[in-house]
């Protein structure tokens, strides 16, 4: 363990990371939910839909996409540590990746939060509620993605 390096565990985490994308993507895609951020309006209420018909895929598919983020952190702290050497300018790559992917990780999170709590709520509400429930859903999908 002594002799590992911090840019081999980097590369290591880069590989996973994009398996994990591609398999969660595969996943979320065959258990017939299209898109992991919804949408707003009539393609968001399509979104609610699709994702109560989905089976457990999309779940593992989401969670494998997270999970692919998280681990595409620790790639880019591998990242930077073969950058150092380059120079001081060079470090802002990795750190602006981090941020990005920080945020983008957090808008993969969001999506999973609506599928677990809003929309078997909103599958299970009326329709004078579902009506409210849809301007909620649009706000909640508007800060996944904007």
């Amino acid at each position: 363990m002594k002799d590992l390096r911090l840019s081999t565990v980097g590369a290591f985490c880069a590989i996973v990371a994009v398996a994990g994308f591609v398999v969660g993507i595969i996943l979320s895609v065959s258990s017939g939910v299209q898109v992991l951020i919804p949408e707003t309006g009539a393609n968001g209420l399509d979104w609610i839909s699709d994702v109560d018909d989905a089976s457990d895929l999309f779940f593992a598919g989401a969670w494998l996409i997270i999970f692919a983020g998280l681990v595409g952190l620790i790639a880019l702290v591998g990242f930077y540590d073969v950058l150092k050497e380059a120079g001081p300018a060079m470090i802002i790559a990795p750190v602006a990746g981090a941020v990005g992917l920080t945020l983008v990780t957090i808008s993969h999170v969001l999506p999973v939060a609506l599928a677990y709590e809003f929309v078997p709520g909103y599958v299970a509400a009326d329709e004078v509620t579902r009506a409210s429930l849809a301007v909620t859903f649009d706000t909640s999908a508007y800060t996944c993605c904007d």
